[in-house]
């Protein structure tokens, strides 16, 4: 269950858009890119000329007066964690949180990353939880979140574009955290991005987002796994309107990554996708445990291949790419709706050995209704499986 912090966050990002699609966001700016005119700078006084019956010995110290010397700058100072203190109100900590959170955008990369998992501790917080359970008291304070995440839009962007590139080049960073403040960014402030960032960024986050989405899902930390599907729908939002010649041209070119290929395949017509083999591109999007593949096999159902698919399926599973729970789904899609057409497939995934064996024999906890007790009963005396997934199989099953 999301906590009330992200619900809030959601709403803001939900009221922004709106304000976007109002053409209430900066009227007099581009929708991409920040065109507004610099202030031009004052005219600087022109110094008077020493005069010329002055000693040189006077000149030169007057020159040397008139030059500043530059001092170092200096370090931007580190921003203290938020303190909730005992009967804090919402408006009260709204005020402190935005204080914190303007210090942090504007120290660059370093106060994103802080900002990020101090948000992260606020969302495990119990006391906030408890303050923020009555959402009347949060409305008041809805708007002035609006109206600061507009004011400070490029840096709200930069800070998206640090998270990004974290993930992109260094996964790991986000071990221990939790997922919530990634779908913050992945799930509600995504969908503003093409309104505020300029074609050259968006091409950026595009590049991100591949990168982390071709990633083996159990390499990655929590925060990234669970959120692969909203970065994969990033992609679809964040890439810009083709028409159905430019997607064949590009679900053709052996240069775009399986995960921008996906995306496409998610945008497109089935009957316009003439010499395209989709076939191919799903199965190398299995292989890879994209999140979104599974889904897709339905849609392209007339034109491609099942065994072929089952096969790319079955490398997914067997690597611990595709996890145990998709078996169902899997089969789902590909119409396995009867025991007569279940039972070959789970016992060639069963038959897979490894990893495969055991999501498979854990993917019976969701075919009760098909899959009889006898053959539950034959699989738990035939295959090795660790002690879990025999009590929630004999549970399950009624099996003593």
């Amino acid at each position: 269950m999301k906590s009330p912090l992200l619900i809030a966050l959601a709403w803001l990002a939900t009221v922004a858009l709106a304000f976007m699609l109002g053409g209430k966001l900066r009227p007099e700016a581009s929708a991409r890119g920040d065109q507004r005119p610099a202030a031009e700078p004052r005219a600087a006084m022109a110094p008077e000329a020493p005069s010329q019956t002055q000693p040189q010995e006077a000149r030169a110290a007057d020159e040397t007066v008139a030059k500043p010397v530059s001092a170092p700058a200096a370090a931007p100072e580190p921003v203290k964690p938020l303190v909730i203190e005992p009967g804090m109100q919402p408006g009260d900590l709204s005020t402190l949180l935005m204080r914190y959170v303007e210090k942090q955008l504007a120290r660059g990369p370093e106060g994103h990353k802080e900002l990020f998992r101090e948000l992260d501790r606020l969302m495990r917080d119990k006391g906030l939880q408890q303050m923020l359970r009555d959402e009347s008291q949060l409305m008041p304070h809805l708007y002035p979140w609006v109206k600061f995440l507009v004011d400070h839009d490029k840096q709200v962007v930069a800070m998206m574009e640090t998270i990004y590139k974290t993930g992109a080049e260094d996964p790991q960073w986000f071990q221990g955290l939790d997922d919530e403040p990634m779908e913050m960014f992945a799930e509600g402030l995504a969908v503003l991005l093409p309104g505020v960032a300029d074609e050259e960024q968006l091409a950026r986050f595009r590049a991100y987002a591949e990168k982390i989405v071709a990633m083996p899902k159990e390499s990655l930390p929590e925060a990234l796994a669970k959120n692969l599907n909203d970065i994969q729908r990033d992609l679809e939002w964040w890439s810009p309107a083709l028409t159905p010649e430019q997607i064949v041209q590009a679900l053709n070119d052996p240069s775009q990554s399986v995960a921008t290929k996906i995306s496409l395949l998610r945008r497109a017509n089935p009957a316009s996708l003439v010499g395209v083999d989709v076939g191919a591109i799903l199965a190398a999007a299995l292989r890879e445990g994209n999140p979104q593949s599974i889904w897709l096999v339905q849609r392209y159902a007339d034109t491609v291949s099942t065994p072929a698919l089952d096969s790319a399926f079955l490398d997914g599973v067997a690597t611990g790419r595709l996890e145990w729970h998709v078996v169902s789904s899997y089969a789902s899609v590909t119409q396995r709706t009867t025991w007569e057409t279940l039972k070959p497939f789970l016992e060639t995934g069963l038959a897979r050995g490894g990893k495969a064996t055991e999501a498979f024999a854990q993917s019976l906890m969701f075919f009760q209704k098909q899959v009889p007790k006898e053959f539950v009963a034959g699989v738990l005396a035939s295959y090795a499986l660790s002690d879990q997934i025999r009590t929630q199989l004999r549970k399950q099953y009624g099996i003593e």
